[in-house]
């Protein structure tokens, strides 16, 4: 699509505004280009977002953010409407002859994942691929099942070191062996990494074969943090050093 700048005469100049970086790429010989001007013929345009090559799994739900010019990185435009598709993927762009041109932004969370531009009205429908965003969505979700589970561990492990340490202080040594069983029983830093590395491969290598470089480095990157934060927390020196306070206190009494 070119939006016309500037008429004269036999001369124009215009803006190209397209969804791919190079719409005119590629050898062009024996090839002449023709230009055809459009106007809105109808009342609104349905634009339905799809995965990439699934056409028969809508993408319900996402959020589509819509803004009247190109944002750059000196025009962060503010002025945008928000809509969500609906069961079917669809939102509606009603025409509107004064500003005939939207800009359309499909999210996945605050992740962008499709940029195009849409002539309302033009047409009373069109299919807006979008990369499939699944894999990043469940590894998104599992680490969230993971970070609660960390919580939860963590929590748990200092109740029953702390329930442990007043036991020794009484002497209670069978049930300060029985606590110093169950901390051992608990999941280690090595099997919650072990987890994460389960989660991240299958997902990665789903976004390779997509050739989706931004959701591979989104995927590495959730899994990196759910990571670290299990090698702070699980760390297994706390437990060593648990286990030596508690034989330090046997041996004092």
């Amino acid at each position: 699509m070119i939006r016309m700048d500037l008429v004269e005469r036999g001369y124009m100049e215009g803006t190209i505004l397209s969804a791919f970086k190079s719409p005119f790429a590629g050898s062009r010989r024996r090839i002449e280009i023709l230009g055809l001007k459009i106007r809105p013929t109808g009342m609104e345009t349905r634009v339905q977002v799809i995965p990439r090559g699934k056409p028969q799994l809508p993408m319900a739900g996402y959020r589509v953010e819509v803004l009247d010019r190109l944002e750059s990185k000196d025009d962060k435009v503010t002025d945008r409407i928000t809509l969500r598709t609906d069961r079917n993927g669809m939102i509606v762009l009603p025409a509107d002859a004064a500003q005939p041109i939207r800009h359309l932004i499909v999210y996945s969370g605050v992740a962008p994942l499709a940029k195009a531009p849409v002539y309302s009205g033009h047409v009373n429908q069109l299919v807006l691929e979008a990369p499939d965003d699944s894999p990043r969505l469940t590894v998104e979700a599992e680490t969230e099942l993971l970070e609660s589970e960390l919580v939860d561990l963590v929590a748990r492990r200092e109740v029953i070191m702390a329930r442990a340490r007043g036991a020794a202080k009484k002497s209670d040594w069978d049930a300060v062996t029985d606590l110093e069983k169950q901390v051992d029983a608990l999941p280690t830093l090595e099997q919650f990494l072990t987890r994460i590395e389960a989660l991240k491969n299958p997902a990665v290598q789903v976004a390779k074969q997509n050739k989706d470089r931004a959701q591979e480095s989104r995927i590495v990157r959730m899994c990196k943090k759910i990571g670290e934060t299990a090698t702070q927390h699980l760390d297994p020196l706390k437990v060593k050093e648990f286990h030596t306070e508690i034989a330090e206190e046997r041996k004092s009494r």
